[in-house]
């Protein structure tokens, strides 16, 4: 009986318990060996034993194995089963995915409902960019293979990672594993959906793991998965060591053993082993994440790193957490890019690793058209992918100050966080995120307080949103102490050690404490400790040296610093232009820094601006200053540019109705903006006439900075230039000094109108007496 012999041989070799047994492999190779001597032309028979010594651990033998499954399917009476076991020969023992989609293609023609070659060649239309045309064909399989869980387990997993239904894969998975309990790829595949659900579902996905391993003990993606799960679901750090360091030493075993290593069929119940030196890779990449995050050892997570480069260099996933390691850790961006470019290219199809090089490119290189790019490609390839979506509206909040036509953008942004907050609610960084958006480009501060309660529901400690919602307490509702306490959070939260976080207190600390000058450089100097190579922090301690200890020299060395570290960050050079210009008077030096600032962001509004202003009043170049200003006020509505662009109009080119259009902006972007009101006020009075309009903003441009005595003596000019000619000067006077009682400058001026002008010089004495009082006081 062949048919009782070869799936008596079968049982023996696909039945982990026995397989262990050599004795029993034995004995499968031998009844495979005698049906083969009584049928030796049977398509069945040569391709059954051809799985049987491709697979098998034990008795590997690929040459012998091709050579039956060519004789399978050579045959005339060659049946579709026999194709499709070949076919998947070729492609997961022999890599040879051309030759496997032609086989699938043959078996799926001669049996179109042969399970083979329906899931088959699913996959090929899946790895070739169709997607409809694979579901299609994975409901097929379902639909003639009702009760096989192959075929539910196969589209239940599509449809969760391609689809993102969770509702019908869940049926489909959790129906797989009841049809056949000893299924391990499918039991795998189900504790990887429970492990992304509900905390509930999650406290199942240990259980299915733990059943996966023991129907395959030898699971290289099961182990990697259990371990995954222990460390970032379960919380467990310890077994999930253990269980890398028994993959890893499985993979090893396999590698040595043999390099193309088993592979079972989908026929088999026992998972799947793909080349070992791929997983033994991941294995090691994924373990060094361990070893860097939970035990706290860079060094050894990076020789971890360079060890599965070694071992597969040619594994995108294990380039792109290579990469990452280099950006974050050892703080070598350009090794880092060179890895993110090697991953993209080599998984160009990747949507993980797209968006991870395009985070790099916004973030650290600054390069955010190349970074567009990226994250488009991306999305296009997963639409739902939160962490995609969430880092490429961030990008477009950041292309939203360029200024332009920027509506588009706005909603673009808006759409990517909303759905990327749908696609991961308990993700605090997406709602954060999300939140600092509705705040500073929306302007809805109640809703964006709302989502930054939300995300620190999800996560009390989670340093990214403290960090967030102390900026948007400090510079959307103003609450310094709030922030202050947040602040205070986030160092706590980071263990003292978060550069970026130390770097913002600072900042923070610089502007809210600036008498505790001592306690806000030690503040500077610790955020440098944290990470030596953080440009903007080196900048910012440089800019603090700078204006407020004028330790230029030291200045001076850490702007140089941060620039090597950063050599294409627009803000940095553009700063260290005008330190260099404006401290150091080297105007030739600083028209270098300004011009290399500009090519490195060529619509970096506050750069175009600082340049215009320097052309300006520095080089006396008018033409290039308008030209640069038009630019500047065309990439961003920056209150600073805005104004000087409307002092150079009024003084420099005469045009004072241009000049009031863009004093008027510069007001409508920032309402407290002091010297942009005052030198409005000033147009108004000295070119327009118009004494009670200035007046107006006069008092505004004071009220909105009491301590600034330019503003100050800015108004008192002005109201002393009118008080022989405007019939309402003494209106004026009275206004302000009602509306600024405790102003000694304005009560002495009003003493002085007094009695010069009005000649009441009892009345004058006693504003006299007052403003002295409140001089001496």
């Amino acid at each position: 009986n062949i048919e009782g012999m070869i799936d008596f041989a079968s049982l023996l070799s696909a039945t982990p318990t026995l397989l262990a047994q050599h004795d029993d492999v034995k004995l499968a190779d031998s009844w495979f060996s005698a049906a083969l001597s009584k049928s030796p032309d049977d398509s069945r028979v040569l391709s059954m034993y051809g799985v049987f010594l491709a697979a098998n651990h034990a008795l590997t033998d690929e040459d012998k194995a091709e050579t039956l499954h060519r004789r399978a399917v050579t045959n005339a009476g060659a049946c579709a089963g026999a194709l499709g076991r070949y076919a998947e020969f070729l492609e997961m023992t022999q890599s040879d995915v051309e030759g496997a989609g032609e086989m699938f293609r043959r078996c799926h023609e001669a049996d179109a409902l042969n399970l083979l070659g329906l899931l088959g060649l699913a996959a090929m239309y899946m790895r070739s960019g169709r997607p409809d045309v694979a579901q299609t064909l994975y409901r097929q399989a379902v639909q003639a293979h009702p009760d096989d869980a192959n075929a539910q387990g196969a589209l239940g997993s599509f449809l969760f990672n391609v689809h993102h239904d969770r509702e019908e894969a869940g049926e489909l998975l959790r129906r797989a594993v009841t049809l056949d309990p000893a299924h391990a790829s499918n039991l795998g595949n189900f504790a990887l959906f429970l492990s992304e659900g509900s905390a509930a579902e999650q406290a199942e996905a240990g259980d299915y793991y733990r059943r996966a391993i023991a129907e395959d003990p030898r699971s290289l993606r099961a182990l990697g998965r259990l371990a995954v799960f222990q460390e970032r679901i379960a919380g467990d750090p310890k077994a999930a060591e253990a269980t890398y360091r028994r993959a890893i030493q499985l993979a090893r075993d396999d590698t040595a053993a043999s390099p193309a290593s088993s592979q079972h069929t989908l026929a088999s119940k026992t998972g799947a082993n793909s080349a070992p030196d791929a997983y033994l890779a991941t294995l090691l990449a994924n373990y060094s994440a361990l070893v860097a995050g939970v035990k706290l050892d860079p060094l050894r997570a990076g020789e971890l790193l360079r060890q599965a480069v070694e071992v597969d260099p040619t594994n995108a996933i294990v380039l792109s957490m290579q990469a990452d390691y280099m950006e974050h850790v050892a703080h070598d961006n350009e090794a880092a890019e060179e890895r993110y470019h090697r991953a993209a290219s080599l998984a160009p199809d990747n949507p993980d690793i797209l968006g991870a090089y395009a985070a790099f490119l916004a973030h650290t290189r600054g390069d955010l058209e190349t970074a567009e790019d990226y994250y488009c490609r991306a999305i296009e390839l997963d639409r739902r992918h939160a962490d995609n979506l969430g880092g490429y509206a961030v990008l477009l909040m950041s292309l939203c100050r360029r200024g332009g036509d920027v509506a588009p953008l706005i909603q673009r942004a808006d759409e990517c966080f909303r759905i990327a907050c749908e696609e991961a609610p308990g993700n605090a960084a997406h709602a954060a995120n999300y939140a600092v958006f509705l705040a500073n480009v929306r302007c809805e501060l109640n809703e964006a307080a709302l989502l930054f309660e939300t995300a620190l529901s999800t996560d009390v400690s989670n340093v990214e949103t403290l960090l967030n919602m102390a900026h948007f307490l400090e510079t959307c509702l103003q609450d310094d102490d709030a922030a202050e306490l947040i602040f205070q959070r986030a160092l706590a939260a980071s263990n003292d050690k978060d550069a970026r976080v130390l770097g913002s207190y600072a900042l923070f600390r610089s502007r809210v404490h600036e008498d505790s000058i001592d306690d806000n450089r030690i503040l500077y100097q610790r955020a440098i400790q944290a990470d030596p190579t953080n440009a903007p922090n080196l900048a910012a301690f440089a800019l603090y040296l700078s204006k407020v200890l004028a330790q230029y020299d030291e200045a001076d060395a850490l702007f140089r610093k941060a620039i090597q570290h950063a050599p294409r960050d627009a803000d940095i050079l553009g700063s260290y232009g005008a330190f260099v210009a404006e401290v150091q008077h080297d105007n030739d030096a600083a028209e270098v820094y300004y011009t290399r600032a500009i090519e490195a962001d060529p619509e970096n509004a506050t750069n175009l601006g600082k340049f215009a202003y320097f052309l300006h009043a520095v080089r006396g170049d008018h033409h290039m200053a308008n030209l640069h200003y038009q630019r500047a006020v065309q990439c961003g509505n920056n209150a600073d540019i805005l104004g000087n662009y409307a002092n150079f109009l009024e003084t420099e080119r005469d045009d004072h109705a241009l000049a009031e259009t863009f004093y008027k902006q510069a007001v409508a972007v920032e309402p407290r903006h002091a010297f942009n009101l005052a030198s409005y006020a000033r147009l108004l009075a000295y070119s327009h006439g118009d004494n009670e309009t200035a007046d107006i903003y006069f008092r505004r441009a004071v009220a909105a900075d009491l301590g600034d005595s330019a503003i100050l003596d800015f108004y008192i000019d002005f109201l002393y230039s009118i008080r022989e000619t405007e019939q309402r000067s003494n209106e004026y006077f009275k206004g302000a000094i009602n509306e600024f009682p405790q102003c000694a400058p304005l009560l002495q001026s009003y003493g002085e109108y007094l009695d010069e002008v009005l000649g009441d010089a009892v009345e004058a004495a006693r504003y006299f007496k007052l403003a002295s009082e409140i001089v001496t006081l």
